[in-house]
């Protein structure tokens, strides 16, 4: 459906946001599907080239009068990616869906403790929302009145998390660590409280 739609670039955000605010936070560059196709080639030409050492403290000022919320002296692809779209929509727009449905990324300190754990194959099937029990067809109902949880074919566990986390109730696409101090040894401490396995 999104390539009959010419769609080229698919990034986590709210489109609101970067279009007619040019805000920082409302775009999450940390994972962006890109089709291969000379106008993604040329996307990716036109944020390089605001990286290059020769330009780049000229277009930090520029980027820092256009973006808001962004950090006094910060400039990174997600400031530079808002920049593009926010001063040239008819060039960008059109191939670019900003998904704000589904949850693209999390960052790990967000989701530790919402993501579901691996089942014991042992054991009943459980979900985040109650026992399960397998139906004729290989559909799994909650014995309670909660919705069914989906889940996805050759994961163990369910695509619920355990908790919702910032009223998101799904797994994200992809949970990265940024930010997580591995050399300080702070955020093995507090993965192995949650699974056990550090």
């Amino acid at each position: 459906m999104q390539e009959e739609r010419g769609i080229r670039l698919v990034v986590g955000g709210d489109a609101d946001g970067v279009y007619r605010r040019a805000d920082y936070e409302k775009l999450n560059t940390g994972v962006m599907l890109l089709r291969v196709h000379k106008w993604s080639l040329a996307l990716l030409a036109a944020l390089l080239a605001q990286g290059h050492r020769a330009v780049r403290a000229r277009h930090a000022v520029r980027i820092q009068s256009v973006v808001q919320h962004l950090c006094r002296g910060c400039f990174d692809d997600q400031a530079a990616l808002v920049g593009i779209l926010y001063q040239n929509p008819a060039r960008w727009k059109a191939h670019t869906w900003i998904e704000r449905r589904f949850l693209m990324q999390g960052y790990w300190e967000d989701f530790a403790t919402a993501i579901p754990l691996p089942e014991n194959d042992e054991k009943d099937e459980k979900t985040a929302v109650g026992d399960t029990h397998r139906a004729e067809g290989g559909g799994v109902h909650t014995s309670d009145d909660a919705p069914r949880v989906p889940r996805v074919p050759g994961l163990p566990g369910s695509t619920a998390l355990r908790i919702p986390v910032w009223g998101i109730t799904r797994v994200p696409f992809i949970v990265h660590f940024a930010g997580c101090q591995l050399c300080s040894g702070v955020c093995l401490l507090a993965f192995a409280e949650i699974t056990g396995n550090w």
